[in-house]
């Protein structure tokens, strides 16, 4: 691609370029859904859409794209107000990248990072993929269930690549690694800092001030207190005022009311919540919300009627749906992991019901363990085990 960006005489280009194969490159789809680099690429592109394609992307920040076209020296740069998806050609994404996210699937950490680590030093790597592999690797302790680590190095991250497209990410991810240590101050300071980021778009903000609620209401749940819970209740409905009518953030809407369901199971109304969460479940398709709505269902369900076996089951039936349906929806891990160790509990308390439930309560919690070790809901499951 390199030979392509020099400057030569106009007849040697076209003579380059009768004789050249079909260039290939990356693919950027607008906000009007345009396929740019190449105009006839689907969305999401197919295999042979990047044949053709004339851009060659650099970089993916907040400021945006920035992306090489051939026989033009210069970078050329597409704002994020413009940016809608972006596609990388295959055959440019480094083998290491490709590698080190496929061994973080089934937690080796160590393996991912060793791969990720040799794209970080690789001179070749374009600044996208810096970026993507560092991030990746400071994830990955987070998935090791050693949020300490994982702290320090999204930490590092952040201070390496401050525009990075993945920023709010790991901004999400520095302050699950703190709630974890206990740090509950500094993981709503995380939050807080997205306001402070020159260039980050709206949603992103938005999304913070979500995730600044959501971290009260778990503080509130874990010490119990019903004054707090309302105050976090009436944050909900505010952040539900300010995205109502803005079609963008609807998924967001629906896990503040989510959230919002969760303070009335806490606050004694299990009954209402119930409700509202089983309108909610007609009214989204999308899968993290999803898990999010059975979760709480089967909290709501159960707290409705704590004693009674019928109840139990249609409570255990909620959470289980959960990892059965939207365990692979990416954001639901909280969910998950809190459905798993419920459903653990539910198998326990209903061990009249098979011969075989008490075992599959220790299965339940052995798995959060294994599958969700940075969460809250880990913790609980070891000690479930150790019968705390």
């Amino acid at each position: 691609m390199g030979s392509l960006h020099r400057l030569v005489p106009f007849m040697f280009v076209l003579a380059g370029a009768l004789a050249a194969p079909a260039f290939a490159g990356d693919i950027v789809i607008n906000q009007q859904g345009k396929a740019l680099g190449n105009p006839k690429a689907g969305n999401p592109p197919s295999a042979e859409d990047f044949n053709g394609s004339q851009w060659e992307i650099s970089d993916w920040t907040l400021d945006g794209v920035t992306y090489r076209i051939p026989d033009v020296p210069q970078p050329q740069t597409l704002g994020a107000a413009s940016v809608k998806a972006v596609y990388f050609d295959p055959q440019s994404i480094p083998a290491d990248l490709s590698k080190g996210k496929l061994l973080a699937e089934p937690g080796n950490g160590a393996g991912a990072r060793e791969s990720l680590a040799r794209v970080q030093k690789d001179a070749e790597a374009m600044p996208w993929a810096k970026a993507e592999a560092a991030y990746r690797a400071a994830v990955t302790f987070l998935d090791d269930g050693n949020p300490g680590e994982a702290a320090n190095a999204l930490g590092a991250f952040k201070s390496s690549f401050p525009k990075s497209k993945w920023i709010s990410t790991a901004t999400e991810m520095r302050a699950r690694a703190l709630l974890a240590l206990g740090k509950i101050e500094d993981a709503k300071g995380e939050f807080s800092s997205l306001k402070k980021m020159a260039g980050v778009p709206e949603d992103v903000v938005i999304e913070g001030d979500y995730w600044l609620i959501w971290i009260d209401e778990q503080v509130a749940s874990n010490k119990g207190d019903p004054g707090v819970l309302t105050a976090v209740s009436k944050a909900y409905d505010d952040l539900i005022t300010r995205l109502q009518g803005k079609s963008q953030f609807e998924s967001l809407m629906r896990r503040c009311q989510v959230g919002r369901a969760s303070c009335m199971i806490l606050t004694g109304k299990p009954d209402a919540a119930r409700d509202t969460l089983e309108k909610l479940s007609k009214e989204t398709k999308d899968e993290r919300t999803l898990a999010g709505i059975y979760n709480k269902l089967g909290t709501a369900t159960w707290r409705a009627a704590p004693t009674d076996k019928a109840a139990m089951r249609a409570a255990l039936y909620h959470y289980l749906r959960v990892v059965t349906l939207y365990g692979e929806a990416a954001g639901a891990e909280d969910d998950c992991a809190e459905a798993m160790f419920h459903a653990g509990e539910l198998f326990r308390e209903l061990k009249d019901q098979g011969a075989d439930w008490p075992s599959r309560a220790r299965r339940e919690w052995s798995e959060v363990v294994s599958t969700y070790p940075g969460t809250v809901w880990a913790q609980k499951s070891k000690e479930a085990l150790a019968g705390r």
